[in-house]
């Protein structure tokens, strides 16, 4: 949990001081108005529905050590909601929620059949790449 904390964190997908995990899930006191949640995926398993509902009131979410099954869980869970899901996956297991996400990232190294199921690859497999990534790719529309 603390890697993926400090990987989203230098990556920009956390950009908050306040980190809540599971166990801030359960509080009668629950506020996710000024946090990010990291929730694994054994912690995954765990969750019912009330807290799925205070899982996607969090503007900033990761998801880490999930299964293939979690990660496509997780995308219909957040698109039901409305929201506009990307997911990283290297894996043949990986594709449907590759597929199913509105953005699907595949790493160079993985499969073939991740890389078709994918829309964006990134070849070096540098996670820190999507970010300049993004940026290049709105430079070249607003260019249009």
């Amino acid at each position: 949990r603390e890697t993926a904390q400090a990987i989203a964190q230098h990556v920009g997908i956390i950009t908050t001081d306040t980190v809540h995990y599971f166990d801030h899930l359960q509080r009668p006191d629950f506020d996710a108005s000024q946090a990010a949640v990291i929730i694994t995926g054994p912690e995954l398993e765990r969750l019912d529905p009330i807290h799925w509902e205070r899982v996607c009131t969090y503007k900033e979410a990761v998801f880490a050590r999930t299964t293939p099954k979690q990660k496509l869980e997780i995308v219909k869970a957040f698109q039901a909601r409305g929201e506009c899901v990307a997911v990283t996956g290297d894996g043949v297991n990986d594709s449907p929620a590759l597929r199913q996400a509105d953005c699907g990232i595949a790493m160079g190294s993985g499969s073939e059949v991740s890389k078709e199921a994918a829309d964006l690859i990134i070849l070096d497999d540098q996670f820190t790449n999507v970010v300049l990534g993004v940026q290049h790719g709105r430079r070249c529309f607003a260019n249009l």
